[in-house]
């Protein structure tokens, strides 16, 4: 039998102004970054100037803890970038090979383009994470039969509640609060909702491109969605909420067109749908 919530997506998505839609949950609008301090500015001119390659290193991995990139991509720097000031100066002092090498790509480009680098727009796709839950809070928070709350027991049959927190709280929620323990399964989900008494946990996705981690981002979704509803946990399930090229790809399309009906996998435009059609049957019992 085919998998209804599947079939609605693809539907939507072909029949439709399914992107323009989808904008308002996904918008993709880029991000813009206060110009770079005096003082940092300063520091990495002298040490340009200077030809000194630890300390233009250094001024430039120091405004990290602000929100500044280094100005080119390069897997070292972005290494470096990431750990704590004390690894960091360590390994700085151990590796000067590599401090030149980085280095020589740096005066290349010039000291006004390094400046420039820094300053670039903040990476559309690093955005994409917390938009869906963004969207979520927007959409359903001014809706009567919608409410928020750090407490899903014991409420309301008639309202639908959402988990108001963090991925990493829902984890937390999940296993301290509910007693959900799944061995090796975490739940750093997009979603958790009570619908009539009935959790549901989601995750959801945003795919722009196909193949590599994306196909791996979907088996991995539809995976846990799976191990969560063959458990048959009390009133506890979870669901999959995949949007963009899955639904036009026709690779992604057999995949998800073969997804068995106990799997609910659905666009984000289908979920208050989905949430209510759960709601009106648990009404009902």
């Amino acid at each position: 039998m085919a998998n209804e919530w599947v079939e609605k997506s693809i539907k939507l998505a072909w029949g439709s102004d399914y992107l323009d839609q989808l904008m308002a949950i996904y918008p993709a609008i880029p991000g813009f970054r206060e110009p770079l301090p005096r003082e940092s500015k300063t520091k990495i001119e002298k040490s340009f100037s200077d030809k000194n390659e630890k300390d233009l290193l250094e001024a430039i991995l120091s405004t990290r803890k602000e929100g500044y990139p280094f100005p080119i991509e390069h897997p070292y720097a972005a290494l470096l970038g990431g750990l704590p000031q004390k690894t960091k100066k360590i390994l700085l002092d151990k590796n000067p090979k590599l401090i030149s090498t980085i280095a020589k790509v740096l005066y290349v480009i010039g000291f006004s383009d390094i400046i420039k680098g820094m300053g670039r727009a903040p990476d559309i796709n690093r955005q994409m994470g917390p938009a869906f839950r963004q969207w979520l809070k927007k959409s359903f928070s001014n809706k009567k039969q919608y409410s928020f709350s750090s407490d899903l027991g014991n409420k309301d049959k008639a309202k639908i509640t959402f988990f108001d927190g963090a991925d990493t709280s829902i984890e937390s929620y999940v296993h301290t609060v509910l007693k959900v323990n799944l061995t090796g399964l975490n739940f750093k989900r997009d979603l958790l909702v009570n619908v009539g008494g009935l959790i549901i946990v989601g995750e959801a996705r945003f795919l722009s491109t196909s193949g590599g981690s994306q196909s791996r981002d979907i088996g991995n979704t539809l995976q846990f969605v799976e191990t969560v509803n063959k458990a048959n946990l009390e009133n506890f399930r979870a669901i999959a909420i995949i949007d963009g090229v899955v639904w036009f790809n026709t690779s992604y399309k057999a995949i998800m067109s073969k997804v068995p009906e106990s799997i609910s996998v659905m666009s984000a435009l289908l979920l208050e749908q989905y949430l209510q059609e759960i709601k009106n049957d648990r009404l009902k019992k």
